[in-house]
């Protein structure tokens, strides 16, 4: 297709003067099974530990740590 040819068809609704239907669904939060927090750590969610080892980027995991040594 050339550039002459371009606007010669009416297949978008922009040049064809007619409104573009839309719905607005309604907003529904939804409850998320783990709340993340600021103060926590990102890794262990303040626990110490992640799986079966210590969390070194947290003071819980080093806490936990100084206390099993």
């Amino acid at each position: 297709m050339n550039q002459k040819r371009m606007f010669e068809t009416e297949d978008l609704p922009l040049f064809s003067r007619t409104p573009v239907s839309a719905t607005i669904a309604p907003f529904v939060p939804q409850v998320s099974s783990v709340q993340l927090s600021l103060d926590k750590c990102r890794f262990c969610f303040g626990t110490g530990m992640v799986g079966k080892l210590f969390c070194g980027s947290c003071e819980a995991g080093n806490a936990l740590r100084r206390k099993g040594q």
